[in-house]
């Protein structure tokens, strides 16, 4: 005998059993409903939809999670060093260093700004830490030339931004010594 046919038997002996009763209530296709309700092959259809629905959103967060690996989305940490430029610098000998802003249009007003730390300078700027100033920016590469030295052993960083409305740009650029 099938699982179909026993759950069909199990029905009705507790539909016979209920109607032995003498108990006023519904009417016994009421009982034959229920009854057949709770013996259908669709409770298991609707436990079968429940592990797809499941195994569907895992799949889906799944997805998610790789495409956010992927695109370095997660709480990775870079390491700094490996990101930021360098450019050797001599003790009291300028060398011309030279960076270029790219610009995908003409931004007229754009302000750069030069922060200096450590024992590195701009020659001609003595000691000046923090330059700015505003400049107009062709379409295409913009090509931005420093005399930089050391007046010290220890070097220094430069960090350089560009910044407009329409876009923005910096450059963090180690200076050190040569030796």
């Amino acid at each position: 005998m099938s699982n179909a046919d026993l759950d069909a038997q199990r029905g009705s002996e507790a539909l016979l059993e209920l109607r032995r009763r003498e108990i006023d209530g519904p009417a016994d296709a009421l009982f034959s409903r229920i009854v057949t309700t709770a013996t259908s092959d669709s409770n298991r259809v609707s436990n079968h939809r429940f592990w797809m629905g499941a195994a569907f959103g895992g799949a889906v967060a799944a997805s998610l999670f790789a495409i956010a690996f992927f695109f370095g989305w997660t709480n990775n940490e870079q390491n700094p060093t490996e990101s930021i430029a360098e450019f050797v610098v001599a003790l009291g000998e300028p060398r011309q260093m030279s960076l270029a802003f790219e610009t995908d249009r003409q931004l007229s007003g754009a302000t750069i700004s030069i922060l200096l730390s450590g024992n590195v300078e701009i020659d001609g700027y003595g000691i000046q830490r923090e330059l700015t100033w505003s400049e107009d920016l062709d379409a295409g590469v913009n090509r931005l030339t420093l005399p930089v030295l050391a007046n010290g052993n220890d070097g220094g960083q430069m960090i350089v931004r560009m910044t407009h409305p329409l876009s923005e740009q910096i450059f963090v650029i180690n200076l050190p010594t040569e030796s």
